[in-house]
C-alpha cells in the first residue's frame, strides 16, 4: 500500500474509511476482549490508524503497543489517547515487526492486512504470529470478497424485478459493483488510486493455518446498509447485511 495515501487519510479517515468500530456495527471483537481482559496481558493493535480502538484497549488491558507504518496516522492517534501512559507507540511496517516479536499476549489487526501482494501477505501473516507469545491470541478483522460477489447478486436480482433484460440486468449489477475495479481472482478491489486486498474465507483460513495458527474460527463484522449507502454503496434494506470477516485464532 501507498504510504502516501494514508498519509493523506489520516486527518479525514472517519470520513472517509468505513471503520468496524463505527456505532451500529455488529463487531464480535468486543465480545472476545472482554473475556480476555485482564491488567496483566499485553494487546497490540497492528496497524492502528487513528487508533479507534485504543481507549478501549487502554482501559481492559495493562499495556498496549500501536503501530502502524504511517507517521501522520501515529500522530493522530497519539493525540487522541495522549492522557493514556499504558500506550507505546510505533511507526513500523507489518512485513517487519522484529522490534516487537513474542511481546504480545494478543495481537489485533482491524482492516489493515489488505496489501494487494501476495508476497507480501505471506510475510505479514508470519510477522503477525511471531508478535505472539506462546499461547497467544489473535484476532482479527478483514474486509471480505464474498461481501461484494453478494452485493453484486442483490442488485442483478433487483434490476431484473424492475424489468430489466438478464444481460442488462447483468451489465447494470457489474456496473454497480466496479466490476471493472475488481480482480475475483487475487482477491482485490481498486478504490481511487489504491488496490486493495479483500479475503474470500476459505483463503483466509488457509493463510492463518499457513503461518502457523490453530484452533482457528471464522465468523463475521455485519454492517448496516446505511453505513454502505453513506459510504457511496450499495443499499438493499431488509435483506441480511454485508460483512467483513471476523478471526480468532490461537499460536
Amino acid at each position: 500500500m501507498e504510504l502516501s495515501y494514508w498519509d493523506r487519510a489520516a486527518g479525514k479517515y472517519s470520513d472517509e474509511i468505513v471503520s468496524p468500530f463505527s456505532e451500529g456495527v455488529k463487531n464480535p471483537i468486543y465480545r472476545h476482549l472482554e473475556k480476555i481482559a485482564s491488567k496483566n496481558l499485553v494487546v497490540a493493535d497492528i496497524g492502528t490508524g487513528i487508533g479507534a480502538i485504543l481507549p478501549f484497549l487502554s482501559e481492559k488491558f495493562g499495556k498496549v503497543l500501536a503501530t502502524d507504518i504511517s507517521m501522520k496516522m501515529i500522530h493522530e492517534a497519539r493525540e487522541k489517547n495522549k492522557e493514556r501512559k499504558n500506550i507505546g507507540f510505533f511507526l513500523m511496517d507489518m512485513n517487519d515487526m522484529k522490534k516487537i516479536h513474542g511481546s504480545s499476549d494478543i495481537a489485533i489487526c482491524a482492516n489493515s492486512i489488505i496489501t494487494p501482494s501476495a508476497k507480501e501477505l505471506k510475510k505479514i501473516f508470519s510477522e503477525v504470529f511471531n508478535v505472539l507469545k506462546q499461547k497467544g491470541i489473535f484476532l482479527g478483522i478483514f474486509p471480505s470478497m464474498e461481501a461484494i460477489l453478494y452485493e453484486a447478486m442483490l442488485a442483478q436480482e433487483r434490476y431484473l424485478n424492475e424489468g430489466y433484460s438478464e444481460d442488462d440486468a447483468l451489465k447494470l449489477a457489474k456496473r454497480h459493483i466496479r466490476n471493472f475495479r475488481c480482480n475475483f481472482v487475487a482477491g482485490t478491489y481498486r478504490h481511487d488510486e489504491i488496490e486493495q486486498k479483500h479475503f474470500y474465507r476459505f483463503e483466509l483460513n488457509y493463510r492463518l493455518k499457513s503461518a502457523g495458527f490453530r484452533n482457528i474460527k471464522i465468523s463475521k463484522v455485519s454492517y448496516p446498509w446505511s453505513i454502505s449507502e453513506d459510504s457511496g454503496y450499495g443499499n438493499f434494506y431488509g435483506k441480511p447485511e454485508i460483512w467483513d470477516w471476523f478471526v480468532y485464532a490461537e499460536k
